[in-house]
């Protein structure tokens, strides 16, 4: 059956370097779409209206759009495309009709690659973006339709899978199974046998540990499978896992791997959780830990080849170094990953080292959340992408190499490994030889796991208590019913009984403060700006507290927090008082703690910057990064790297991006006029845009065309526009824009005089007794203001009584001036404190 949905949203933005990364319209598909066939994107816009650089002007400048497809957190990304970029210098609103389709006349297999990628249940999204000072991305209208094929049904393989017959392992005698691989060659049936051995004994079989990506469910491959008291049977297994075996296996000799699919009875939920527990020991005792990223492309082979013979022998730069900027790292004289121009920002000019790299880090099990423990828990990691063979240590230098060279331009984007592996690294460099190693938290794991994927969100937690400080032992007993790995708890369950775990452990409410790193929760809002809902495949269900973590989000969202802060003191030297397990099922979904009331919110407003260095103005760029400079809007989840510290305070570029500077680094021009709310006003009229098409767009049924876009040959300016005729028009004076505004701040003033920044959040609010301060996205008037026992800032609640029964919804932690010190609890103690039943 045909299927066919639109979109389209017609508001005037701008967006610079420095905004928060949205998109500007999405389109969320059924999940009865079997696939997509076409994707049509009409878009409206134009850049800042002027360029210095004369070769660049009339061309594709650093303003330009992509689409993005938002998978669930149990799939692999699929990377974004460019789609379109506007003419560098040119005020006049262009038209780009783009057009990505199946078919093409080319040698391109990417765009149908692209679109196979697409499921059924992903979101569609176009973003704008821009880079550079000074370049701005002014969007004025975006249509979106997407064609494709529906089914009645999800169909599945025909052929129903058989598995294993499994006994049952012996728990006190730490029992694991082995998958012996038999010999074989060429076109041979791959045939195994699962062998049970004990990790108690005194010389146990020795064998590697698999790791690699589990991959599509759908799709599988069989094996034959010995079993000793019963006959040979054909197994199904995973295409990934068959590709492994088929690597692995040895011409003449046996060969005895650790797999889990095969390993662990997933079927026995008791088992998984057991197995689970001793997944840190049987990766560790294993005498190599094999890394399967698969066959691979050519573009991740020439990555891995490049990674094997240049970046084994890179000299990474020291902290202090990078921090100084005296170093940049260095390679033996003769070799260089070639082509690469450092200073070059045209990504036809960066070479082919930073575009195979990212390829690279974007293989799936880099964001799998479970390698993680397998790989760091090794004695030795050995990466085989198909017959390539790669050793950790180039791989980890390549990343570090990545993390100061790369970054993000139209038609590219940059990826490097997830934060975690950065963490993990740092503490094994700061462990002192012979000493026990350093660890990070459970808590600090599960932020930057955030990153990562899982088909089981349960696992976000459970693949990463072999590393914790507080769980790697692996003898985490049954009755530790909050933290144990059962499979028989729903995912929700899990993360709710982790934060009560966390808070009971550690006697402190930190951890309330993370859910402003899960999606739709944070303190600057990232839905797409015409449709404010969250993702469905991401939200935690109904029932899931408002107090717990869920496993949806990213590290980078939490690396600002106020609770992680030590400067603050809000609830003086209170202790958290909280009703320990075990709890009846009502009881495990609220969260009792004792505190005061501060007030009740009265209004929420913009934040108006007055240039001042008053902690209000601090906190305010930190939380929103109005500076642009943290990139925690609008960052890649993986840079593990800051460079640019010097710049975390300076917002004025921000502002100018918006408002104008009126001596912009760009050509000495004047930005055009703007309304009072932030957004453009273009003197040039609708009916005077230009519309930019490729030479073979208006021909859809000849399939030779797959995307449209702005191209340097297709966007050449005519002799009209070279000969002035799109200058942009002369703005007002934005210097006295900037000084009236900072005299209408410092007044009170809320004119219309008086700007803030458009693209973030409204959040001072002003309670009933004039105090200020900041609040997180999603904050209303007439939520209540609070200090919990425990906490080290306020908190946000909302009234949820129900039936009598006084319940409050946990909105989040805000910033309150002039009590983060605890002085709101001088005095009130015995005469306010109440108790707050959160749900």
């Amino acid at each position: 059956m045909d299927y066919f949905a639109s979109t389209s949203r017609e508001k005037r933005i701008n967006v610079c370097e420095y905004c928060p990364e949205r998109p500007y319209v999405e389109l969320q598909l059924p999940t009865n779409v079997t696939h997509v066939e076409k994707i049509v994107i009409r878009i409206t816009s134009h850049d800042q209206g002027f360029c210095d650089d004369d070769g660049l002007r009339g061309r594709g400048g650093y303003t330009w759009f992509e689409v993005n497809v938002s998978t669930p957190t149990a799939r692999n990304n699929v990377p974004r495309r460019l789609i379109a970029r506007n003419i560098a210098g040119q005020w006049k609103t262009q038209v780009h009709h783009v057009l990505v389709e199946r078919e093409s006349s080319d040698d391109d297999d990417s765009l149908p690659r692209f679109l196979d990628e697409i499921k059924g249940g992903d979101i569609v999204q176009i973003f704008p973006k821009a880079r550079w000072q000074g370049w701005v991305n002014h969007v004025h209208a975006i249509d979106l339709e997407v064609r494709g094929k529906t089914s009645p049904l999800q169909l599945r393989d025909a052929v129903a899978d058989v598995k294993p017959s499994y006994h049952q392992l012996d728990r006190a005698q730490r029992s694991i199974r082995l998958l012996a691989i038999h010999p074989g060659s060429g076109s041979d049936p791959v045939a195994c046998e699962l062998v049970l051995i004990s990790l108690l004994q005194e010389k146990p079989t020795e064998y590697e540990a698999l790791s690699y990506c589990w991959g599509n469910s759908g799709e599988r491959k069989t094996i034959l499978l010995h079993q000793s008291d019963a006959a040979a049977k054909n197994v199904q297994i995973s295409i990934a896992l068959y590709g492994a075996l088929l690597h692995l296996r040895q011409s003449t000799t046996t060969r005895y791997i650790w797999a889990d699919a095969l390993c662990i009875n997933q079927d026995d939920l008791s088992e998984c959780a057991d197995q689970v527990g001793m997944m840190g020991e049987i990766y560790t005792r294993a005498r190599d830990v094999i890394v399967w990223l698969g066959e691979g492309t050519d573009e991740t082979k020439a990555a891995a080849n490049t990674i094997r013979n240049v970046f084994a022998h890179y000299q990474a730069p020291t902290e202090l170094e990078l921090s100084q900027g005296l170093s940049r790292g260095s390679f033996p004289l003769g070799i260089s990953p070639v082509g690469v121009q450092f200073q070059q920002v045209d990504s036809n000019h960066m070479g082919p080292s930073i575009l195979q790299l990212s390829r690279f880090f974007g293989i799936p099990w880099f964001w799998r959340v479970w390698v993680v423990q397998e790989a760091w828990l090794s004695k030795q990691a050995i990466f085989c992408c198909g017959d390539d063979v790669i050793e950790w240590d180039s791989v980890w230098k390549a990343n570090v190499w990545m993390n100061i060279n790369g970054f993000n331009m139209p038609e590219f984007e940059q990826k490097s490994l997830p934060l975690i592996w950065n963490s993990l690294i740092k503490l094994q460099e700061l462990s002192e030889h012979g000493q026990p190693p350093l660890r990070l938290g459970l808590l600090d794991l599960v932020i930057q796991g955030l990153d990562l994927k899982a088909t089981d969100p349960r696992d976000k937690i459970f693949g990463l208590l072999g590393l914790a400080d507080e769980t790697h032992s692996g003898q985490i007993p049954a009755s530790d019913g909050l933290i144990y790995p059962s499979y028989t708890k729903s995912a929700s369950r899990v993360f709710t009984d982790f934060t009560r775990w966390w808070i009971q452990k550690h006697k402190s409410l930190k951890i309330l403060s993370v859910v402003h790193a899960t999606r739709g929760r944070t303190w600057q809002s990232l839905q797409c700006t015409s449709s404010a809902d969250t993702p469905s495949y991401d939200v935690p269900p109904t029932e899931h507290p408002s107090w717990a973590l869920w496993h949806s989000g990213k590290s980078k969202w939490a690396s600002e927090l106020l609770g992680f802060s030590t400067s603050y003191h809000a609830s003086g030297d209170t202790q958290v008082l909280s009703k320990p397990s075990p709890l009846s099922d009502k009881e495990a979904l609220q969260l009792k703690l004792g505190g005061i009331r501060l007030g009740t919110i009265s209004s929420i407003k913009p934040f108006f910057w007055n240039g001042n260095d008053d902690e209000i103005c601090e906190v305010f760029n930190r939380l929103f990064d109005a500076s642009g400079a943290r990139r925690i809007w609008n960052n890649p989840v993986s840079s593990g790297l800051q460079l640019n510290e010097e710049n975390w305070d300076d917002i004025d570029k921000h502002f100018s991006a918006h408002y104008g500077d009126g001596e912009s680094d760009n050509g000495g021009s004047e930005h055009p006029s703007y309304d009072g709310a932030g957004t453009s006003d273009p003197a040039a009229s609708d009916d005077e845009s230009e519309t930019l098409e490729a030479a073979h767009s208006g021909d859809e049924q000849s399939g030779t065309t797959n995307i449209t876009r702005v191209s340097d040959d297709e966007a050449e300016m005519s002799d009209d526009i070279n000969s002035g005729e799109d200058d942009m028009p002369i703005g007002s004076d934005s210097t006295q824009i900037s000084n009236d505004y900072a005299e209408a701040f410092e007044a009170g003033s809320e004119s219309e005089m008086v700007p803030d920044f458009p693209c973030l959040d409204d959040c001072l609010f002003t309670m009933s007794n004039d105090s200020v301060g900041l609040c997180p996205a999603g904050t209303r008037v007439g939520d209540v203001l609070v200090v919990l026992f425990g906490g080290s800032v306020p908190y946000i609640l909302r009234d949820r009584t129900e039936d009598g029964e006084k319940r409050w919804q946990f909105v989040g932690e805000c910033y309150a001036q002039g009590i983060m010190d605890g002085s709101a609890l001088d005095g009130s103690l015995e005469k306010n404190e109440e108790e707050f039943v959160l749900v």
